[in-house]
């Protein structure tokens, strides 16, 4: 049985049980007043339903005492139990009619405290009555007490169990019938049982009930569980100690409950501590707002200054912000959004503006769903607001040095950068040349004091510009009226409003000073840390520019022999790069003619001594001309790889595209390479993994000149009885292409890093040794390394000196189409195409695009496709054709001058008719990120270029229907 269904039957026993008794049951809150009564109580005091319905307790209480033969030791015994909540209380009344009824009064209790007082009422006027009520009394009891999920124990004065329920029988793991009689000792450890024997005594001597809080396991399966149990003594009609009622309650949940909401809330409250946020708690239901009282300082207002209403806030947020948050507050209240987050400005109690981020959230009711309350948090950010913008500034700044604008322009974007950054301060920049002060920029300044300044020449004693560009230190004046350094030209500045100057010299990276900035204010006073250090930085950025500036000059007069010099050296460099290709293309000319020419002869050679080889000859002839036969081949091989590395430094290489067999590739490998090894006892392995597709499209003969040749290599440089790896993997497909990952091991002689560092170099091996004692001309490698290269893979090897080396080459091959499979796929994507195409028909679309060959292409696409269409070669072109124009979506170029696709788009969905208008981008941008980018615009989908025509209308169709076409 599930919670809610255990706690429905409980009630619906409980109602049951009310009405079952014989007697007469009445309940009353601390208030007094009736809030349960079943009808026996109606029946046994023979109140009228009338009575009962009005609910006049007044009238209920009189009509009660009318009866009693002592009315005043009735209400004299509710008054003193109603001064001792938890006291109970057994005791008879005498009715005027000659009947008697027993009454007994105790607390009930609700989470640990008093919430009412229930009466009992019995009619004890003849002794059947009474055996028949005890009876009744005792299945009652037993009834409840056995199916309350609680644990329920009766105890004597001494310890010894009188009673207990199902619950309690699990506790200790036995029956009723063998825990009656027995103490806590008989079941459980010592200690334990002295803690429950010390809590029995308590009560007892208390007189009421006594509540505690144990861990208990039960003995039945083991499991643990943390009650809160209520002890009560039990007295009998003499007021004698009949013994102990206790009642355990399972509170494991509920404790651990409150366990997480205090972590929560200790969390929650640290983490606002830690944040230094602001935190506000508006009641949609009452309008009632709580504001923290960090949200109040931020202000400037303690935390009593402040009433907790909406109307605090209204009056604190700036007037030209109210309006446009206080719709995203409704947007929230309505649906449209469940949170928002705002930056706006609100009023400080010293009368400055406080910029504000707010975040906010609704909370929703448990009954019906509806929001209850909007929370939300303050940040100031006017701090990192101000430094935004500094940033900002000093990043523009940086641009105009970059793009070279005039200085004085510079400098005035400088003074008014760190004004603005002080509010009140006024700056100016002004430049050394031949020890004069010269006016650089003071956008703030007056123009005549800039003037009088302007000219004069520097010294101790004009001002704190004039001091500091003559000492090269920094100079502060609080107060230009008094201070000497001033006393020549005080007479300038004073009628100005000019009462204090700071000024830093300006200098440049060798240390020498170009110059000075000056920071001034209207009252006196000397800067603070961060002012010192915005004077310092000022100064720094001023003389990036003025350095620039001098060097300009210096930089003009060397540029004209710079520029000869470059030209200088770049016919130098030309006509050595020309003597370089043409020794080079002699070099290639002469090993092709020479290969060639030797071929000839060697034809000859090696054709006659394999026809000498098939006549009669002795050992002795058959041994020289083998040798001599062996030899020629070997010359020829060189010439060969000499020809081939000719062909291909000269360019002339060319591979093939044709269909092709791996396997056969594979095969025609260990026929050229297996006689080699089976003479040296060397074993050639070879494993294709499954996923390695095989038909294939490329230059078998190349790729196979590259595995046959580290294939013999290997076998070359093994030793006798090893064995020669190969392996072919599939390292990355691309749609019709493969990576195929080709490697080859040995267990040779291997390679030091020094030897490994030579490796595909022309006409070089490991070491001089090598080729003495292996033969070969060192362009194996070479010529493997520029094939690979041209087949799109790259060649590498790892090696260790006399372990073995493993060489390493991929090829990105074509994949052969033809099989079921790829028809299949073939087909699906003809007749998605031919299906886009149909849709399409007879939809106007409007291209924009500035370039006017893709421009034409896309459009041919298109019209040839019966698709109407208009152009526009840029962003605001396609904005007025919208307002003229009709269509049924949009192809939008992202990169375009006057305004570009992003930008077009953004402005198109702000304009609710055409917040559904397919808008699709056509970009070369396919980075990561930049699809992104086009739907964060507003965009539907992209293409990317270059175009493919069936990927173009099947994505368009994917968005525009004809069926729209209006």
């Amino acid at each position: 049985m599930g919670g809610f269904s255990e706690k429905l039957f409980s009630e619906s026993l409980a109602e049951a049980v009310l009405e079952a008794t014989d007697n007469g049951i009445l309940v009353i809150d601390t208030d007094r007043k009736v809030i349960k009564h079943n009808s026996r109580f109606a029946e046994l005091w023979e109140i009228p339903p009338a009575l009962l319905e009005t609910d006049d307790d007044e009238a209920l209480l009189n009509f009660v005492l009318n009866q009693l033969s002592d009315p005043q030791q009735f209400l004299k015994k509710i008054i003193e139990l109603y001064k001792t909540p938890k006291a109970e209380s057994f005791d008879t009344l005498t009715f005027k009619d000659g009947r008697v009824f027993e009454r007994f009064s105790r607390p009930m209790y609700l989470d640990g405290k008093v919430c009412a007082r229930v009466w009992s009422f019995r009619d004890t006027t003849t002794s059947e009555a009474v055996k028949s009520e005890l009876k009744r009394e005792i299945g009652f009891r037993n009834t409840i007490i056995h199916s309350i999920p609680d644990l329920i124990w009766l105890k004597d004065p001494d310890g010894n169990y009188l009673a207990c329920n199902d619950r309690f029988e699990a506790f200790f793991g036995e029956s009723e019938a063998d825990i009656v009689g027995k103490t806590d000792y008989d079941f459980v450890d010592s200690d334990l049982a002295d803690s429950f024997r010390e809590h029995d005594k308590k009560a007892m001597e208390k007189g009421t009930p006594s509540v505690n809080e144990e861990c208990i396991t039960f003995a039945k399966d083991g499991h643990n569980e943390l009650l809160e149990t209520t002890k009560t003594p039990i007295i009998d009609n003499n007021g004698g100690l009949i013994g102990v009622l206790g009642i355990g309650h399972n509170i494991t949940d509920r404790r651990e409950a409150e366990e997480k909401l205090k972590q929560s809330e200790e969390r929650f409250s640290l983490a606002m501590c830690g944040a230094n946020d602001g935190l506000w708690d508006w009641s949609l239901e009452t309008d009632e707002v709580y504001y923290s009282p960090r949200w109040k300082s931020m202000l400037g207002f303690e935390e009593s200054e402040l009433d907790n209403s909406l109307d605090t806030w209204k009056t604190l947020v700036h007037q030209d912000d109210k309006d446009w948050v206080l719709g995203k507050v409704n947007d929230c209240l309505i649906g449209k959004t469940e949170s928002f987050e705002v930056e706006m400005r609100m009023h400080h109690k010293e009368g400055h503006e406080v910029v504000v981020l707010s975040r906010a959230f609704l909370t929703y009711r448990n009954d019906d769903g509806k929001p209850d309350r909007l929370i939300g948090t303050h940040v100031d950010i006017t701090q990192r607001k101000k430094t935004e913008e500094f940033v900002r500034r000093n990043n523009e700044i940086l641009e105009m040095i970059a793009t070279g604008q005039p200085a004085s322009k510079i400098y005035d974007a400088i003074a008014l950068m760190y004004e603005e950054r002080h509010p009140g301060m006024r700056c100016s920049m002004l430049e050394l040349h031949d020890n004069k002060l010269l006016h650089g920029g003071a956008p703030s300044l007056p123009k005549a004091y800039c003037d009088a300044i302007h000219g004069l020449e520097y010294g101790p004693s004009v001002g704190s510009c004039g001091t500091s560009t003559y000492t090269g230190r920094r100079v502060l004046v609080e107060n230009i009226d008094t201070d000497p350094k001033w006393a020549k030209i005080k007479h300038v500045a004073l009628p100005y409003g000019l009462r204090s100057c700071w000024s830093e010299p300006i200098k440049n990276s060798s240390d020498k000073v170009l110059g000075a900035f000056g920071m001034y204010h209207d009252y006196p006073v000397l800067p603070n840390e961060n002012e010192l250090s915005d004077l310092k930085s000022a100064a720094r950025l001023a003389g990036i520019i003025m350095e620039r500036v001098h060097s300009e000059n210096e930089l003009s007069q060397h540029r004209q022999k710079l520029e000869e010099l470059v030209a200088k050296r770049t016919l130098e460099l030309e006509m050595a790069k020309r003597e370089a290709e043409e020794a080079n293309q002699a070099k290639s000319l002469f090993l092709a003619n020479m290969s060639h020419e030797i071929r000839t002869p060697m034809n000859g050679i090696t054709g006659m001594t394999h026809l000498a080889l098939q006549t009669e000859l002795n050992e002795k002839q058959k041994n020289y001309i083998t040798k001599a036969h062996q030899s020629a081949k070997n010359l020829l091989g060189i010439i060969n790889d000499i020809l081939d590395f000719s062909k291909i430094e000269a360019g002339k290489v060319e591979l093939e595209e044709n269909d092709f067999q791996l396997n056969k590739v594979i095969g025609n490998m260990v026929n050229l390479v297996r006689l080699k090894a089976q003479e040296r006892s060397i074993q050639l392995t070879v494993r294709i993994d499954k996923d390695v597709p095989k038909k294939l499209i490329g230059d078998q003969l190349r790729l196979s000149q590259v595995l046959t040749n580290l294939a013999d290599n290997a076998v070359k440089f093994s030793h006798a009885g090893s064995t020669v790896s190969v392996h072919i993997a599939l390292q990355e497909e691309y749609g019709q292409e493969a990576v195929l990952h080709f490697s080859i091991d040995d267990s040779g002689i291997g390679m030091s890093p020094k030897q490994q560092a030579m490796l595909f170099h022309s006409f070089n091996q490991a070491d001089a040794s090598t080729t003495r004692q292996y033969g070969g001309t060192g362009l194996g490698l070479a010529i493997s390394q520029k094939l690979t290269e041209l087949m799109r893979g790259k060649i590498w090897a790892e090696s260790n000196e006399d372990i073995g080396s493993t060489f390493h080459f991929t090829v990105r091959l074509k994949k052969q189409m033809g099989s079921a499979q790829d028809k299949k796929i073939h087909d699906n994507q003809a007749e998605l195409v031919n299906q886009a195409v149909a849709q399409l028909h007879g939809v106007k679309i409007l291209l924009v695009e500035d370039n006017e060959l893709n421009q034409e292409l896309a459009k041919e696409l298109l019209v040839i496709n019966d698709i109407e269409v208009e152009t526009a070669n840029n962003g605001k072109e396609a904005l007025n054709l919208l307002e003229d124009h009709q269509f049924d979506g949009i192809l939008m170029d992202c990169q375009m001058p006057v305004m570009d696709g992003y930008e077009a788009t953004r402005i198109i969905r702000q304009q609710d008719k055409y917040s559904i208008l397919p808008v699709i981008a056509m970009t070369a941008n396919t980075m990561q990120g930049d699809k992104e980018k086009v739907l964060a615009a507003g965009m539907n989908d992209y293409i990317a270029k270059p175009v493919d025509p069936d990927i173009m209308f099947i994505t368009i169709a994917k968005w525009i229907k004809s069926e729209n076409h209006s």
